[in-house]
């Protein structure tokens, strides 16, 4: 397989108005990968083509890919993206799937269904009815929950009650915690970046394959240690996120995936808790 190389994928202006609220951990940045000659490490999309890419924008409206050639000659535009919608995030043009073969995605979160089990502690206290919090939770302030529940409230299609966050507070798993931590303040009505794509090959009725099922993603997610998630929590609390993101765009629109990695394992919180993510949600999925 021939040596990927960077292009540029024409970018135009937001032009979808839905909203889906789709989250991965609370760690949102993650450049590609590929799993053989075509596959893609967490948040990242993949359009397999049949002829060559698109031609390049100029550089400063371009949204930067890599094009692989495979040994038969076939092309790939591989596109690095995330799982959230954010204003400054350049989209590709829609017509970068007119000639493909399909829309190739990391998985669907269509029939993602999220842990609400209480951690034994919580259930233990409810018994002898004592309203408690997991114990992972016991760094999470009420300051927090304000700050949380601020920034999802820049949107109406992403507000929650304080009553919901103190709930997930209750729950086996800082998992889901950690991502309404991670949602970027998003007051305009944009799209992430993989929805726009999935809309544009729906318009085109191009098939859209994923390269894993929800319970496979799942299992992931389940072996992973706890502190990971909890450790995720506490970074995002205590990072400025709508600075966060404003790098993160700014790296994507111009296909820095070093500053995206470096991101992706400053947003772990610890060595130790990055290290162990990136083993399990990359390295053991590439060879799965």
């Amino acid at each position: 397989m021939a040596k990927p190389r960077l292009v540029t994928v024409s970018s135009t202006v937001h032009s979808v108005v839905t909203l889906r609220l789709s989250l991965c951990l609370g760690t949102l940045l993650n450049p590609p990968k590929m799993r053989n000659t075509l596959r893609t490490k967490m948040l990242a999309t993949l359009l397999s083509l049949i002829i060559a890419s698109p031609a390049a924008a100029a550089a400063n409206t371009g949204v930067p890919a890599y094009e692989v050639q495979a040994p038969n000659g076939k092309h790939s535009i591989l596109i690095g993206s995330m799982h959230v919608p954010h204003s400054r995030l350049l989209q590709p043009s829609p017509r970068v799937l007119d000639q493909a073969r399909v829309l190739v995605i990391e998985h669907t979160t269509a029939d993602e269904k999220p842990d609400l089990t209480f951690a034994p502690e919580v259930r233990a206290a409810l018994a002898e009815g004592r309203d408690v919090r997991a114990l992972w939770a016991e760094f999470v302030t009420d300051s927090d929950l304000s700050k949380i529940r601020g920034r999802l409230a820049c949107n109406p299609a992403t507000s929650v009650s304080l009553e919901t966050l103190q709930a997930l507070l209750k729950l086996r798993s800082a998992r889901m915690m950690s991502m309404l931590a991670a949602v970027p303040c998003s007051p305009r009505p944009d799209v992430s970046r993989d929805e726009f794509l999935e809309t544009a090959a729906a318009a085109r009725q191009l098939a859209v394959k994923t390269l894993e099922s929800q319970a496979e993603v799942e299992r992931r997610r389940q072996a992973l240690g706890e502190r990971v998630y909890a450790a995720a929590l506490k970074a995002e609390l205590s990072s400025n996120m709508d600075a966060a993101y404003t790098r993160l765009t700014e790296a994507l629109n111009k296909g820095d995936f070093d500053t995206v990695a470096a991101m992706a394992a400053e947003s772990l919180g610890g060595a130790a808790e990055s290290s162990e993510y990136h083993r399990i949600m990359v390295k053991e999925r590439n060879r799965a």
